[in-house]
């Protein structure tokens, strides 16, 4: 009940300050443990690896396009 109670009142300072209202797929972010490219690509598969099976479920459900 809280969500949908602060949704409520989210929309109606989104009509006064626009705005959108959208969701985070990513609450946490991965950094290479050194600067070489092998821990350059394990974090970029790591964030790629949570994030990107489900973008495409979330747009297909939701009729939209990712937009960042």
């Amino acid at each position: 009940m809280r969500h949908s109670h602060r949704y409520d009142i989210l929309l109606a300072d989104q009509a006064e300050q626009g705005g959108q209202i959208g969701l985070s797929l990513l609450a946490w972010w991965f950094e290479p443990a050194t600067q070489t490219p092998d821990d350059a690509a394990a974090a970029e598969r790591m964030k790629e690896f949570h994030i990107g099976w489900l973008v495409p479920l979330y747009c297909q459900v939701l009729g939209t396009q990712l937009t960042v």
